[in-house]
């Protein structure tokens, strides 16, 4: 499977809506909307606490994130991103493509 898909299992909890976020998309101007839920949450804990584990991440400050996928048979994956470059680098192994800019979107 994609290097970029990080494959994790359910946690033994029940998976809620903790929050929203939403936007308005500047090319449509539609509005969006996004769930953050528990799971979301323990995972972003898990990959934060691999990167503790590395001197490349504690070198700088970075936004994380996390989305949370599935397929149609039920395996649940995770990709991750960071916000601008790492280490002077926008592509790092693992991680999903880095969007640098609204000017590449309008």
């Amino acid at each position: 499977m994609n290097s970029l898909l990080h494959r994790y299992d359910q946690p033994d909890f029940t998976d809620e809506i903790t929050a929203w976020y939403e936007g308005i998309c500047p090319m449509t101007k539609v509005q969006g909307r996004l769930p953050r839920t528990s799971h979301a949450e323990w995972v972003a804990q898990q990959v934060m606490a691999e990167l503790e584990q590395d001197p490349i991440y504690r070198l700088e400050g970075k936004m994380y994130g996390v989305l949370l996928v599935a397929t149609s048979t039920g395996e649940r994956f995770y990709l991750k991103a960071f916000s601008g470059l790492l280490q002077s680098k926008k592509t790092v192994a693992g991680w999903v493509l880095s969007c640098l800019g609204r000017c590449l979107f309008c």
